[in-house]
């Protein structure tokens, strides 16, 4: 299969959820694992269980030492926004992720689960994981994840201590954003696929960033394909509307974009062109100096020698002889020139 676009990489964190955006977390975990739940505090039961072809893995990942609620979603969430009071309380973190395509599903699975493993369950976190096929008029690459992620540590009887503020920062997520990276790398090489393996292991970086690694490993066909500038991710509802016929605004900036991208190259190709027959024209001009310099003490030694010299030779001697006249003599064998045209 011929690759014409970047690895589909992406681990992305959503807004948290909260109350005083009016949301309820049980019904995201609702959504988002394609099933019925009732919430306790707004007295309303969410089902989403018409979409539940759409699931190809959904589970709860619990610490070692976990309250007897944790892996059943409907208590797990209620008792998240029982214990969270505060009326600006925020609930969970949610995250979504890409998968590569290239897997099959236990490979998927399995994967997914060691990344949930190694870093959220580790530090004291409880994962509502479910994994999705691509939607039906999306990207049929975009096998992803939905990770739903509580905010306070657990012991047997409950959630305890204040939130885990270092959870929140930046660091750290950009370790997870690495660690993705690294997860699928290692899954795509075990399963057989060395080129996008290599690929995926920096796809957490910037386009830049791995279309210069591309260079470095000598995948000049990916580096070609980073070349670009950043674009807006196409969701699932773009692709609705272009496969319709109707040119989104994405698509729109995209094509503007790529306008201005092909000036730019244009731009640098001329300048290229530019600097290379500047450098084309020196080199020229230091090969003539050195082929003068090389004449200067090769001619008469043959001339001496009495070594016959060709006449393709004799025309090159005479070319450079020319060129070091005397401009004394140069300015009176001219001057004798225009004597006779007078005459």
């Amino acid at each position: 299969m011929q690759i014409t676009q970047v690895v589909a990489y992406r681990l992305s964190a959503k807004k948290p959820i909260g109350r005083s955006a009016g949301r309820s977390v049980v019904n995201s975990a609702a959504y988002i694992s394609r099933s019925k739940l009732k919430d306790n505090e707004l007295g309303e039961t969410f089902s989403y269980q018409h979409k539940s072809s759409d699931i190809l893995f959904s589970e709860i990942i619990t610490p070692k030492v976990s309250p007897y609620f944790s892996t059943n979603r409907e208590l797990l969430w209620n008792a998240v926004q029982k214990y969270e009071t505060h009326k600006k309380a925020q609930f969970a973190r949610a995250l979504e992720l890409n998968l590569p395509y290239e897997l099959n599903l236990n490979e998927m699975t399995i994967t997914l689960t060691k990344f949930v493993e190694n870093n959220f369950i580790r530090l004291g976190m409880i994962a509502d994981v479910n994994l999705h096929k691509p939607d039906k008029d999306g990207d049929e690459r975009n096998y992803h994840a939905h990770i739903l992620l509580t905010l306070r540590r657990v012991n047997e009887q409950g959630f305890v201590g204040n939130k885990a503020r270092e959870w929140n920062s930046r660091e750290l997520f950009k370790q997870w954003r690495e660690k993705l990276a690294l997860e699928c790398s290692l899954s795509l090489e075990m399963a057989g696929y060395k080129t996008e393996a290599e690929r995926w292991r920096h796809g957490h970086l910037t386009l830049n960033e791995q279309y210069k690694m591309a260079l470095v490993r000598g995948d000049e066909s990916y580096a070609k394909i980073c070349d670009h500038a950043p674009t807006k991710h196409k969701g699932v509802h773009i692709h609705q509307m272009e496969k319709k016929g109707i040119i989104s605004y994405v698509e729109e900036d995209r094509k503007k974009l790529r306008a201005l991208e092909e000036k730019k190259r244009e731009e640098e190709l001329s300048q290229l062109e530019a600097e290379h027959q500047a450098l084309m024209k020196e080199e020229l001009e230091l090969e003539d100096e050195t082929i003068r310099e090389k004449f200067k003490h090769l001619y008469p030694r043959l001339e001496d020698r009495n070594v016959p010299i060709p006449d393709e030779l004799r025309k090159i001697h005479q070319k450079y002889k020319n060129q070091e006249r005397d401009p004394e003599r140069e300015y009176e064998r001219q001057r004798g020139r225009d004597d006779d045209y007078e005459r």
